[in-house]
């Protein structure tokens, strides 16, 4: 079982990693729009912990099935296209401006 020092770890990085996410943006514009934010912090907090869940749900499932190397080089070669694919895109908006 992980411990306390662990799962401070844990909160610190989701926190940084999902600071000024789209989704965060949304949050906070759906907040300003209908002046309900306690209603939309419930509907994203729901939203969030779906998708946690069916994310780790899913990683076990695959973790089960798949050699654990061919899972991170997997997850080692999307992340690398999505940055590509986003540094595209952020240069290709700035140049266009």
């Amino acid at each position: 079982m992980a411990g306390l020092a662990d799962r401070a770890g844990f909160v610190r990085i989701t926190f940084l990693a999902e600071w000024g996410d789209l989704s965060q943006l949304a949050t906070a514009g759906l907040a300003a729009r209908y002046d309900a934010p306690l209603s939309v912090f419930v509907g994203a907090l729901a939203a969030l912990l779906l998708i946690a869940a069916l994310a780790v749900f899913v990683g076990s499932k695959l973790i089960t099935r798949l050699p654990l190397r061919l899972v991170r080089r997997t997850a080692a070669v999307l992340f690398a296209a999505f940055a590509v694919l986003a540094a595209y895109e952020a240069v290709s908006a700035f140049v266009a401006t």
